[in-house]
């Protein structure tokens, strides 16, 4: 299943938003802003975090941190509107919430599938971080909606 939901699922909509018109500039932001998301998450959470989203899930994540990588994500597309000069600002607001909101699901849904099988990390690459699977498991949420919104607009 979790080989599904990262080749099938999140790969599969990167491709096919890799074959799209801006596409370097799209894969280029999602990626960065996927990643930002994150960073922003564990840093918000660990200087501010005092309520934690689900403890039985995943118990670092907290909702000041989560919070907190909303806040970047919807900031971070008017900074760097200028590589979507094609995005109104409905668009980047949705690229903002598209970030902050499917980041935390991804992560989340992963965390949940990690418990049920009795695993903390997908492997041991990046010590403090686990494998390269947790480094991207926030896209698999981020990279169809985004592929979609883009297309669509």
């Amino acid at each position: 299943m979790v080989g599904f939901i990262y080749i099938g699922w999140m790969f599969g909509h990167l491709g096919f938003l890799a074959n799209a018109t801006n596409a370097y500039g799209f894969l280029c932001y999602v990626i960065f802003a996927t990643e930002l998301n994150d960073v922003s998450a564990f840093t918000f959470g660990k200087l501010f975090g005092r309520h934690p989203i689900r403890s039985e899930i995943s118990p670092n994540k907290t909702w000041e941190g989560a919070l907190g990588a909303l806040a970047v994500s919807m900031v971070l597309p008017w900074l760097l509107r200028f590589s979507f000069p094609f995005f109104g600002a409905i668009q980047l607001i949705l690229t903002g919430l598209i970030v902050g909101i499917g980041g935390l699901l991804g992560d989340l849904s992963i965390s949940v599938i990690k418990r049920d099988i009795g695993t903390k990390d997908m492997g041991a690459m990046i010590p403090g971080h686990g494998g390269i699977l947790d480094r991207i498991d926030s896209l698999i949420y981020v990279a169809p909606l985004f592929m979609h919104m883009a297309g669509y607009y």
